[in-house]
């Protein structure tokens, strides 16, 4: 008997699908960040809601190689890079004898915040920012309910046509049956 172009056991259908969602989550996080260096006295949540986007406090650098990862794609030129110790960095000073100078470590949740006093009126934050979260709820709607729709499928009985030759003998007998019921309701 012929087979499906594509069957998946349902178990399997939502395992894909649930994986699926996991990764378009975890890799949509990453493809969507965008890091942007706010104003001077302008907290991240700001910056970022300016781009129509939302702060990710995920997303803020964890060692100096991830700092210079995000400087470089922000286009952030430092002339120098150091650990700092304001809690609201990753931060590029803008004044005096310090200007140029890139502070990459801070601690806590830092989206919002450090506004009104040192250094953020001397200095610019560099903020990671991501699609809103509202897009990747409809993402995720959309794909959990695409697995409804693959659940609900997959209880409709699959039927598989016959091979043409099935289907040429079939056609065959229908006009040699369909020729005689025919003549038999003519009278002849």
């Amino acid at each position: 008997m012929p087979q499906p172009f594509l069957h998946l056991p349902l178990a399997s259908a939502r395992s894909l699908l649930l994986l699926l969602l996991l990764l378009r989550h975890s890799s949509t996080a990453r493809a969507g960040l965008q890091w942007t260096l706010a104003r001077e006295d302008q907290d991240c949540t700001t910056a970022c809601r300016a781009l129509g986007r939302d702060c990710t406090e995920a997303f803020w650098p964890q060692s100096l190689e991830a700092w210079l990862v995000a400087a470089s794609v922000a286009g952030v030129s430092c002339r120098s890079h150091s650990p700092g110790d304001w809690r609201y960095n990753p931060a590029m000073a803008t004044v005096g004898a310090l200007e140029g100078l890139c502070f990459w470590q801070g601690e806590g949740a830092r989206c919002t915040g450090g506004t009104g006093g040192y250094p953020s009126t001397a200095a610019r934050r560099l903020c990671p920012c991501s699609e809103p979260e509202e897009d990747e709820l409809q993402v995720s709607m959309s794909l959990l309910n695409s697995a409804y729709l693959l659940d609900k499928a997959s209880k409709v009985r699959t039927v598989v046509a016959p091979p043409v030759r099935e289907l040429e003998t079939v056609e065959a007998r229908r006009g040699r049956l369909g020729a005689r019921g025919a003549a038999r309701a003519r009278g002849t």
